[in-house]
């Protein structure tokens, strides 16, 4: 006689899980008899909804994102096989997300949110080149244990052919991404060599600059923090970009004539001269502040004859206890090097008449 199990069973590990229901549950990943993927859209979408509909800052959300949703978002993906068209689309539900927050306009380059924050980028993770770094790195801590049952399993024919499609590494355009190092790398050039972050290329040379960005810090209002994020990343409207895509529109500023680039705005118009000298003097302002709490005896833009004629540097540092430092705030566009500039200054102010 024979006995019928009215209720299937898989065996995960030695543990049974009934299957008469289709779709189980094992360690946080779906399982089924069929296939074993990941089932993360509604949690993406849940988690991205509450976050909008929270009376939050844009820098809060942004936070919560990088720190809580996305990671939450890990141990599915890493556990389960997922396409490249899966990790796309998460992806572009994460962007489309940031870029409502933040105001950006559709045109924003994709590195701009991907990119380490000490590079110029948002530092929001990209998952379809970050998840296979890590199933690649877990792959190599199954190869190294010593656990018998575990290199059985790994010698299967099944295993092997589903390990050898999960080591494949990523690739972002003609780059491999092979680690985290590449992966920064890759993205942090994407975005240098865009239009708009180009301008980002030297700020790995301050980073600490950036921390504002990601640390969901409230002393910035939200609309101050979306405006700064915009000036960063060169997305603030200008003629040069509107006339992105449309060949019969002016990208000719309407004041001066020379092409209307942020650059051209924030540098040279002589509609926004007032505001850059402005902007110039409060930074010297600020500088001027910090040094005198910090016990040095400052002198403002001093007039010193040289033989070269008369030099003005914007600020001249003493202390008792230390050398004297001359200081000259200078504000440069982007399209220049910064070493290059700095040691034209050096150069200017090193002369006998100013170190006397």
């Amino acid at each position: 006689m024979w006995i019928v199990n009215p209720q299937p069973h898989l065996q995960v590990f030695g543990q049974l899980i009934p299957a008469i229901a289709g779709v189980q549950r094992y360690l946080g990943v779906p399982l089924s008899p069929m296939r074993t993927r990941a089932d993360i859209a509604g949690k993406l979408n849940e988690g991205l909804g509450n976050i909008t509909s929270t009376p939050l800052k844009p820098q809060q959300r942004l936070f919560i994102l990088n720190t809580n949703l996305i990671p939450a978002l890990y141990h599915q993906l890493v556990l389960t096989a997922t396409s490249k068209k899966y990790l796309k689309w998460l992806d572009r539900s994460i962007r489309a997300a940031v870029r409502s927050w933040l105001k950006l306009p559709h045109d924003t380059p994709k590195a701009y949110f991907h990119a380490k924050i000490f590079d110029g980028g948002l530092g929001i993770v990209t998952l379809e080149l970050q998840v296979p770094l890590m199933k690649i790195k877990r792959i190599d801590r199954l190869w190294a244990s010593n656990d018998l049952v575990i290199r059985s399993m790994l010698s299967t024919d099944g295993a092997e052919s589903l390990l050898a499609r999960q080591r494949e590494p990523g690739r972002h355009e003609k780059l491999r991404i092979t680690s985290k190092e590449s992966l920064w790398a890759a993205l942090a050039d994407d975005l240098h060599s865009s239009v708009d972050g180009r301008g980002l290329r030297e700020s790995n040379l301050v980073p600490n600059q950036y921390q504002w960005v990601a640390d969901g810090s409230g002393l910035l209002t939200g609309a101050n923090y979306i405006g700064a994020v915009t000036v960063r990343g060169n997305l603030l409207s200008s003629a040069a970009r509107a006339a992105r895509g449309c060949p019969l529109t002016s990208i000719l500023c309407g004041a001066c004539g020379p092409p209307g680039s942020l650059g051209h705005i924030l540098q040279v118009c002589p509609r926004t001269h007032s505001s850059c000298v402005a902007r110039h003097d409060k930074l010297v302002t600020l500088v001027q502040t910090a040094t005198g709490k910090a016990g040095w005896y400052c002198i403002r833009e001093p007039a010193i004859r040289t033989c070269a004629g008369l030099h003005r540097p914007d600020l001249i540092f003493h202390h008792h206890q230390r050398s004297t430092y001359v200081l000259d705030v200078t504000i440069i566009a982007d399209n220049v090097v910064l070493h290059d500039v700095h040691e034209r200054k050096i150069q200017y102010y090193d002369v006998p008449d100013i170190k006397t």
